[in-house]
């Protein structure tokens, strides 16, 4: 099994145990009180029947794709070389310590954290580029929840300062 191939499996079996566990937890959600009403299950439900449907096409969609496998030139067997492992540690690592920090400065300057240390680990040198995409981002998702969709986003005590 090449590292592709494990890192495929790897990825997919996080998604479908990440799908089962929205799932499980949607579950214990109260169901709608009024006729029409989906109650509040209805969106996490959704969101773990499309991680199931792409935790699955994660296994599948390569061996659909497959070609013919070819030898490697040279003859004889090559090392694999490893996957990239400390980029995703490194960006599930970035993730938690934003969502945490969420809590404490809010969500506009917790997404900051985040984009900028996946633009980061991604490669991305150009700080210009960095500022723009992790203050322009966040704001207009920021303001498309509270204007648009008339949903408030988390504000933590030092974004309340600033805003």
């Amino acid at each position: 099994m090449t590292a592709e191939r494990r890192a495929d499996l790897g990825t997919a079996a996080t998604t479908l145990i990440l799908a089962a566990a929205v799932a499980a937890t949607a579950l214990t959600f109260p169901a709608g009180n009024q006729e029409g009403d989906p109650g509040a299950a209805l969106l996490p439900l959704l969101v773990a029947a499309v991680l199931a449907v792409l935790g699955t096409a994660r296994v599948l969609v390569p061996y659909l794709l497959r070609s013919t496998p070819t030898a490697p030139e040279g003859g004889g067997d090559q090392e694999e070389e490893p996957g990239p492992v400390l980029p995703v540690l490194g960006m599930l690592a970035v993730g938690a310590v934003s969502i945490w920090a969420m809590s404490w400065v809010g969500f506009v300057l917790g997404a900051a954290l985040l984009l900028v240390g996946g633009a980061l680990l991604s490669g991305e040198r150009r700080w210009w580029r960095i500022a723009l995409l992790s203050a322009v981002a966040p704001t207009v998702v920021y303001t498309l929840f509270m204007w648009a969709f008339e949903l408030r986003l988390p504000t933590g005590p030092l974004e309340a300062m600033l805003l």
